[in-house]
Order: C-alpha cells, then structure tokens, then sequence
C-alpha cells in the first residue's frame, strides 16, 4: 500500500538509487516460478518418457597392460624389438586396437555379420534406403551390383566391421601403461564376450606381426648365407694359391721371415737398454773412482753382502778399539793388534770394492757386443724380408678380404640360427589384467545423466522465457513504473479480492459490505489510503467532487468508487455515489438498483430528487444510481441541468464520488471531468497495456491536471512481494490474516 502523498516525497529507496540487479533477476525468477517449473517438469517428464522408448546398452571393459619388462628368453637380439612404451607409442597401440583389421578379426571370429544388432542394412537403418541405393547401383551400372569389394568383403561384412569400431572405446589410464578397451551393446553378456575377442584379437596380432617378420628375416638370411658360403671359399682358395706361389708360410699369423724380424727386433731392444744400463753403472764408478769420490755409494757395492759382513767385522773392531784406548795407551801391544786388524778388514773391502768395478767393466762389455751381435743379424733379416715386401702385401689384401668374408657369414649363420629358433618362439609384449565381466547396469542411458540435463534444459528454457516475458510484459506492475511513465503518484496498491475472501461462507456478501465489515484488511486500507490521498491532494482547498475513471471497461473503477463512498460514510463523511456510467451501469448494479430511476431520470426531467436518491448507512450514504437507458449521455451529462446539479451536490455533501465510463471508450468522462475537483484514475495491475493507457492520458488532453494520482487494482501481492524489498515487507506484515479485525 502506497503512502497518499505525491510520489517524489515518498519514492522508495531502491527507485531512487541504483537498483539491485541480482536482486531484481532473483525477483523475476520468483515472480515467473510457476513458468520456469512449467518447463522443468515438462523437460523432466519428456525425459522420462524418452528414457522409456531409449534401448538400453551395457558397456563391457577390459584392461590391457603393454609390459615394459622384456622377455629374454633366447638372450639374444630379437628381430623385432620390444615395444619402448613412450607416450607416442602407447597412443599407436590405442589406435591399433581401434583398427579396421582388430575389428574384422572379431567380426570373423564372433559372426557377427549375422547378428542383427551390427549387420544393419545400408542407408542409415531406413526401410528400404538400402534397397533403393542398390537399385539404382544396378541401373547406373548397367547389370547386377556386385556385393564383394575391393578388399574381398561383403557390404555387410563392411557394415559390420564399422558398427564394431564404433562401438569400441580405447584410452590409456592416464599415464600409465594400461589400456583400457570398452565395448558397448544391447545385450551385456555379448558386450563382454566381444570385449575379450577384441582384446584376443590385439594380442595375436601383436603376435603374428611378429612372427611374419622373423619368417621373413629367416627365409632372407637363408638365401643369403648360400652367397655368402661361395665367397668365404674363393676367398680362402685365393689366400691359399698365394702362398704356395710366393712360398709363404703362415706361422699362425704372419711369415718366418717377418716372425724372425720381430723376435731379433725385440731382444735388441733389450739387449740395447741392458747395455745403457751397464754403462750407466760403469761410468758412474770410473767417475767416483777418478775423482776421489766415496765408491762405496756405488749400488753393487752397497748391495753386496761379503762388503756388508765386513763393515759389520769393521764396525766391531773399531768399537774394541775404542774400549780398550781407554784403558791403554797407544803402544800397547794389544791396541797394535786391534789396529792391525783392523787395517786387514778394510784392506779386504776396498778389494772388494775394486772386484766389484771390475765386474761392472766386463758386464757392459759383454752387453756391447750382445748388442752388436743382434744388430747384425738384425740387419740381414730385414735385407731378406724387404724382398718379399710386395708378395706380402698383396697376401694381406687378399687375408682380409678371406677374413671379412668369414666374419660375415659367421654372423650372418648365428642370425639365422636365432632368427630360425623366434620363429617357433613368440611372446607378445601385451597381457590382459582385467578380463572383460559382464555389466550389471546400463551404461546408457544414464537416468541421472539424462534427468540432470533436462533439469538443466528446462530451468535454462524456462528462465529464458521468464526472463523474455518480462521483458514484453505490457503493463504496470510496480508504482514506480506509473510514477516514471504516467508522471502521477499511485495513491493505493488494492489487492485482488476472491470471493472466498469477501464471502467466505458463501451468505452473499459483496466487497462493499467487506469494506463496510473488515475497514483494517488490506483493502480496507487501500480503499482509505486512496480517499485520503485524494482530500490531500490539495489542502488549501479539500476536493469534494472526485470522479472515478480508468483507460478500458473491467479494471474496477466501479467497485473502488463504491468502497471510497462506502469508506467514507463510515468515517461519518456525508458522501454522494453517483453512477454516470449509464451505458453499463456497475455501480447500481453493486447497491441491487439497476432498476431503480436515477440521473437519466433526474437530468430528463422524469423525476425529483426525492425519488432518485437512495439512502445506505443511515443515512451517511447517497446513492443516485444511473437510472433508465438512454442513446443521448453525453449529451444530458454536459447539460445545464448536470452542471447545475452537480453544484448543488458540492454545498450538500462532503464528498461526492461520481462513477464515469472508461475515458477510451467514449467521451462521457471528458465532459463531466471540468465540472469536478479531482480525477482519480484506475488502472488493472499488470494487465492494462501501457499504450493502452498512455492514448487514455493522450484523451485526457488539458483535464490531465485534473488528475489527483493513480489506484493500482486487483494487485497479486504474492507475487508483488518478489519485486522489491518494500512490497515484501508489505505483503508480509500486511497479509492474508493481519489486520482483519471489525
């Protein structure tokens, strides 16, 4: 219920700033929620009936693991290595599994060119498409079509294969080496036993493709080895002939000549650094010995034992020497044998000594002439061996070709060995982990799947049209839409009454006596806000004459002037009701005197006052009803006799409340409208079109002025509520049960 003064003094808050647009959307969601669930149900309901005709198929899976372990059980290299499971690889393994040649195997092993699930007739599974496609195969070609193809298959064999491929499914298990392998079908148990025949059907190929290399490989290499056996013994026939012409003898690897070079060449290295040796050593003691060096630093001396024991004898001796110096003086006899003695032991060291030097001499004289000796020979050997310098060359190249042609055909015959034993020994890099087992439930279609996307679909249908309703919504639906639009106020929100709410117990109560009876309902209040809205309107000068008009018939311009007249006699205001809609004259009708004479009456001279009036609430209410039918209203309403009348009514009542026609529909309004202080307008909420009302506002023309502001009718206040913050907290505090006492 709106507040009766202009609506610049009480716009609400949300108007005058920036409008909340999440909560506006929230609001139009609430507001066309029985549409959105409309939808929602109908796209639940289409779905559970699709879920009905939908053939239900069950998807089996197997898991396969491409095993980066290799087996070695020849220890040897295979002709075709093991997979080296890299993400490329893996991915081809996914589409090897997805190939044509997997899927015919399957189709071949199962038969499942009989089966009617996959051998489906060409043309997309239509009646007859394919019997008219080859029809007209047979026409452009001249004769019969014939139903082999290149690839030797049948067109339902080629069907078929592709109705498998679409059927199965293949990803890695993220990034692992597992894959995993779906197939899907109508019935389970086929799912599953398809599944494994696809996963047999990957595993002997791996196989087999593997087996047909090694064959092949074999079969090559034993053509080869023939060739290769002739050249080894050519080879070896020419290196032979050689030999015997040039006399070359092969000594286990090289000639007698050159074998006698090399061991002569060896000892004179030998010999050579013996003889440096010894020559090193000699003239390193000629060098002490003729310089007055100590020779017994010398190495052989140093390293002799009889030179050792003497030193020890020595070392001895000179110790008693000493001992016994002490004791005696120099010339005692015993001190001259100790020195004498003494003198011997050193006499035979430097012997020794020399014995020594004399040996190193003769050493490196020796060493001299071994060296001389084997440079000789040395010499002679090489003159004999350059001779056949040329002869041993060419007996290389012809070693070596012997020998390359041996080393390739040894090679050559272990491959072939090996090749020969794969063969008869193949291993798969593939095993399944997880057999195919038959599915307990349907993996299509999923109920959950399918009711959440026609969840999903009807609430997006549905809000696009709420939204899209609002949005051609043609009339009023909040105050602030007429205030912007119509530039009046609205002075009263009245609420859509039902019969259940003003006659409850079906005695044949009406609205007026629901006003009369229930002044603080809703609207009661709106009936009084709109009255006292209208006095207010100007208080230097209080309006008493008000007429009620509204745009088009059936807005309830009739039943809110009756409840303004009603509300105000029971206030104690002395009112006149008067019904100048005298083409349809809803006002009498409401007071039960639609036949009674009234202003046709009075304003035609027919009748007095006195007969015409009819007197409600003791009194406190008038009504001049509109009285008998005439073709000439507007004339007797712009007359001199209404103009007079309603002068006379403005000093003898406080109020008088005159019910006129739609201002669109004639022009009886428009002559009365001058003659009165206000216009209260009526405008049905959310119905009345606003073009509809702006051409009445356009009628109006300079009597717009007249106009003290607008009553909102039949307003759902329940569905006002979701519009702004203010109509919640109104429909809330003021609902159905608040405020109704008498």
């Amino acid at each position: 219920m709106n507040a009766p003064f202009p609506a610049t003094v009480f716009k609400p808050l949300a108007a005058a700033g920036s409008v909340n647009e999440v909560s506006r959307a929230i609001g139009v969601l609430r507001r066309r929620g029985r549409l959105i669930g409309l939808f929602v149900g109908g796209a639940l309901a289409a779905a559970l009936l699709l879920l009905l005709f939908i053939t239900p198929r069950y998807t089996a899976n197997i898991q396969i693991l491409l095993d980066p372990r290799q087996q070695n059980i020849l220890k040897s290299q295979d002709v075709v290595e093991g997979i080296r499971l890299d993400t490329g690889v893996v991915e081809s393994e996914v589409s090897l599994i997805l190939s044509h040649s997997i899927a015919q195997r399957v189709v071949e092993k199962l038969h499942l060119d009989d089966d009617p699930e996959f051998s489906r007739p060409r043309g997309g599974g239509l009646p007859g498409v394919g019997a008219i496609r080859r029809l007209v195969s047979q026409l452009f070609a001249g004769g019969e079509a014939s139903e082999e193809t290149t690839e030797g298959l049948t067109r339902v064999q080629q069907d078929t294969i592709k109705a498998v491929r679409e059927a199965t499914r293949a990803r890695r298990v993220g990034v692992t080496y597992v894959i995993d392998v779906s197939f899907t079908s109508k019935d389970a148990a086929k799912a599953a036993r398809i599944a494994d025949a696809i996963a047999e059907a990957y595993l002997l190929e791996q196989l087999e493709a593997r087996y047909e290399t090694a064959k092949r490989a074999s079969d090559w290499l034993s053509e080869r080895l023939g060739g290769l056996s002739d050249q080894v013994q050519a080879s070896e026939r020419a290196v032979s002939e050689y030999r015997a012409r040039f006399g070359l003898v092969d000594t286990g690897g090289d000639t007698i000549d050159k074998q006698q070079v090399s061991e002569i060449n060896a000892q004179l290295v030998l010999a050579r650094a013996k003889t440096a040796e010894t020559r090193a050593k000699y003239e390193q003691t000629q060098r002490l010995a003729s310089g007055g060096g100590n020779t017994a630093a010398v190495a052989e001396v140093l390293q002799s034992q009889v030179i050792a024991s003497l030193r020890t004898q020595e070392a001895e001796v000179a110790r008693k020497e000493a001992d016994l110096s002490t004791q005696y003086g120099p010339r005692h006899p015993t001190i001259l044998n100790v020195r004498a003695e003494l003198a011997d032991i050193r006499r035979a060291i430097h012997n020794e000594v020399e014995r020594i030097i004399t040996n190193l001499r003769n050493e490196y004289e020796v060493a001299q002439k071994r060296e001389s000796s084997l440079q000789e020979s040395l010499d002679k050997l090489t003159g004999v061996a350059s001779i056949n310098d040329e002869a041993r060359i060419k007996l290389r190249d012809l070693e070596r070709e012997a020998e390359a042609n041996r080393s390739l055909y040894q090679s050559f015959l272990q491959r072939f060995k090996e090749t020969r034993e794969q063969t008869t020994l193949e291993t798969t890099d593939s095993r399944v982990i997880s057999p195919a087992l038959r599915p307990e439930r349907a993996s299509y279609p999923q109920t959950s799947v399918f009711l959440g996307l026609a969840l999903f679909l009807g609430l997006g249908v549905g809000i696009s049209a709420a939204f899209l309703m609002e949005y051609l919504e043609s009339g009023f639906t909040t105050a602030e839409q007429v205030e912007a639009d119509l530039n009046l106020p609205v002075l009263a929100m009245l609420p859509r009454l039902s019969t259940s709410e003003y006659d409850p117990e079906r005695k044949g109560g009406t609205v007026l006596s629901y006003v009369a009876t229930k002044p603080l309902s809703r609207f009661g209040e709106g009936i009084r806000s709109a009255r006292v809205a209208i006095s207010l309107s100007d208080v230097d000068q209080p309006p008493r004459l008000v007429l009620v008009t509204s745009s088009v018939p059936g807005e309830g311009k009739s039943t809110i002037a009756s409840s303004i007249a009603v509300s105000a006699s029971a206030s104690g205001i002395k009112t006149l009701l008067i019904d100048g809609d005298m083409r349809h004259p809803s006002t009498s009708k409401l007071f039960g005197l639609e036949k009674s004479r009234g202003l046709v009456d009075l304003l035609s001279g027919t009748a007095q006052a006195g007969e015409v009036f009819r007197g409600f609430n003791n009194g406190s209410l008038i009504v001049l009803p509109a009285g008998a039918g005439t073709k000439n209203s507007p004339d007797l309403l712009a007359s001199q006799r209404m103009r007079q009348f309603l002068e006379t009514a403005r000093s003898s009542y406080d109020l008088v409340i005159i019910d006129t026609p739609p201002v669109t529909a004639v022009v009886d309004s428009l002559v009365v409208i001058p003659h009165t202080d206000k216009v209260l307008f009526v405008l049905e909420w959310e119905n009345t079109a606003r073009d509809i009302v702006a051409r009445a506002m356009s009628v109006l023309g300079e009597s717009r002025a007249s106009v003290a502001g607008v009553v909102m009718n039949k307003v759902e206040l329940d569905r006002m509520r979701h519009r702004e913050s203010y109509y919640k907290y109104y429909s809330g505090k003021y609902g159905y049960g608040k405020y109704y006492s008498n």
